[in-house]
C-alpha cells in the first residue's frame, strides 16, 4: 500500500452513541469495506450496525470490551445509509459513547481511505464542499446523499457553482449517487426538503436531516469527504501540516467564498504569514474561490482566517499521484 490518508482527531466532547455514513460497499470489484468501533470507556458496550435500515449480516451486533475495538465487515454487501448505535447494556436502556469510522481499501488494496462517522446530532439539511471535478484527466467525482429516516421520503437538490445540477427524492433508508460528467467548479451544495423544490429552486417545506458525502476517484486513489454543515462555516480554519517540500508532494488550500460580497483571507504556516497575493491579505470575490499554494513550504500548524464573511476551506494533497482532501478544523 502506497497511498496517503489524513484523518482529523475527534473532540472527546463530541463522541456519540449514534453515527452515520452515506454508503457501504464491499461489492464493487477492488473494494473492501469495514466499520471500526472503539470503546474509550472503562466498561463494556453493546453495538448494532444497520445498512439501509437492515441487518447486514454476521458481526452487525456485539460487545466491545473496555478500551477495546472491533472492525466488522459484511462481504458482498452494498447500500446505505450506514448507522451505528451503542448502548451500555443489551437491553438498550442507556446510550454509550464510542469512536467510529469507516475504512475502505480500494484499487485492489493499493489505496486506503478513512471517514469518521457523522454523529446523529450533527446531521443537517444543508452541506457544502469546496469543489467538484469530473473534468480533469483521470478524475471521477460523485455526490452521495442518504436518507436516514425509517418512514419518510426526502427531496434533495445539488448545486455546483450556484447552478442546480440535480433534484429528486430518496426513499426511507435509501441513497443516491449522481455524477456530472465534464463538470468542474465550486462550491458544491446539497440541500434537503420535505417536499419537491419549486421551479425557482426554493424549498416549500422543512429541511429534514440527511447524510451527504463527496466521493472521488483520482488516478489510483479513492477519497471520500463528508459534507460540511452550512451552519458551521467559520472565519478561521486549521490543519496540522503543510508539505510541498517532500519528494512527490503537492499541497494546496481550496478556499471558497459563499457570501454575496468579497472577503479577504490570509494564511499562516508555523505562525509565519504567507504571501496570498501581490498584496496581503488576498481577496476572494463574491461566490468565488482561490487555490492557494506555497511552493517549497513545509511545516505546521496551518491557519486560515477570513475577514468580511465566513468561508469553506479544504486542504488537498497529491502524494506520488495519490489524492487526499481534509476539511479545515474549527478550534473551540
Amino acid at each position: 500500500m502506497v497511498s496517503l490518508e489524513e484523518v482529523p482527531g475527534t473532540d472527546e466532547a463530541k463522541l456519540s452513541d449514534d453515527y452515520f455514513w452515506t454508503m457501504y460497499d464491499d461489492q464493487t470489484p477492488g473494494m473492501k469495506d469495514w466499520v471500526t468501533i472503539s470503546n474509550p470507556g472503562n466498561k463494556s458496550v453493546y453495538y448494532e450496525i444497520t445498512v439501509g435500515g437492515q441487518d447486514p449480516g454476521p458481526g452487525s451486533s456485539g460487545i466491545i470490551g473496555a478500551g477495546a475495538s472491533v472492525a466488522p465487515d459484511f462481504p458482498g454487501k452494498k447500500g446505505g445509509p450506514i448507522e451505528l448505535r451503542a448502548w451500555t447494556d443489551d437491553s438498550k436502556s442507556a446510550a454509550a459513547k464510542v469512536i467510529a469510522f469507516q475504512r475502505v481499501l480500494s484499487n485492489s488494496g493499493r489505496a486506503f481511505n478513512e471517514v469518521l462517522g457523522m454523529p446523529a446530532g450533527d446531521l443537517t439539511g444543508d452541506y457544502l464542499w469546496t469543489r467538484y471535478d469530473q473534468n480533469g484527466s483521470g478524475f471521477a467525482d460523485w455526490v452521495l446523499v442518504a436518507n436516514p429516516s425509517a418512514s419518510d421520503d426526502v427531496y434533495y437538490q445539488i448545486k455546483v457553482t450556484g447552478s442546480v445540477q440535480a433534484t429528486g427524492s430518496i426513499g426511507p433508508g435509501q441513497n443516491v449517487a449522481p455524477a456530472f460528467p465534464g463538470l468542474i467548479g465550486g462550491p458544491v451544495e446539497v440541500r434537503s426538503c420535505s417536499a419537491a423544490f419549486d421551479e425557482y429552486g426554493n424549498c416549500p417545506g422543512a429541511a429534514p436531516k440527511i447524510i451527504a458525502s463527496q466521493r472521488s476517484l483520482i488516478g489510483p486513489s479513492f477519497e471520500e469527504v463528508p459534507g460540511y454543515p452550512a451552519t458551521a462555516l467559520s472565519t478561521a480554519y486549521n490543519w496540522a501540516w503543510y508539505d510541498e517540500q517532500s519528494p512527490g508532494s503537492l499541497d494546496w488550500l481550496m478556499i471558497v467564498n459563499p457570501c454575496e460580497t468579497p472577503v479577504t483571507y490570509q494564511v499562516k504556516i508555523s505562525g509565519v504569514l504567507q504571501a496570498t497575493s501581490v498584496s496581503n491579505p488576498g481577496t476572494i470575490p463574491a461566490h468565488g474561490q482561490v487555490t492557494a499554494s506555497f511552493p517549497r513550504e513545509m511545516g505546521g500548524p496551518v491557519e486560515l482566517t477570513s475577514s468580511g464573511g465566513a468561508v469553506i476551506a479544504s486542504q488537498r494533497v497529491l502524494w506520488n499521484g495519490y489524492f487526499n482532501e481534509v476539511l479545515g478544523t474549527v478550534l473551540n
